[in-house]
């Protein structure tokens, strides 16, 4: 609305200067209803845009691309295995006196008798 238009309703008189004040009112409160719906949306848009695998039960193949991959976290500095001072746990072997005879696996015997036929 321009100050010319304004002026033509202020000259027809009070009761239209008061019909189009209530409207302009009626109009800004529709308007000030849709930024708040709005705003809940964007709101909303941004918390979805929060999520990721760490803070949600999405995998890892959802995260957003700006997020970049987690690294490995870093080791303790030690080698794999037994540790130094650490004490074994393990079995000991038989007295040489319970070993009834060599043994041999399944597969070692299969090995040996393919050899035998071959010459």
């Amino acid at each position: 609305m321009e100050r010319s238009d304004a002026e033509a309703i202020y000259a027809q008189g009070r009761e239209a200067v008061v019909d189009v004040v209530l409207a302009l009112s009626a109009r800004l409160e529709a308007q000030d209803a849709q930024l708040a719906a709005l705003a809940e949306r964007v709101e909303e848009l941004e918390q979805r845009l929060k999520r990721d695998s760490r803070n949600s039960s999405l995998p890892p193949s959802h995260d957003p691309p700006w997020l970049g991959k987690r690294g490995r976290s870093r080791g303790t500095g030690r080698k794999q295995g037994g540790q130094l001072g650490h004490v074994g746990h393990g079995r000991s072997l038989f007295p040489i006196e319970r070993v009834d005879g060599d043994r041999r696996s399944l597969a070692g015997a299969l090995r040996l008798r393919s050899r035998l036929r071959r010459g």
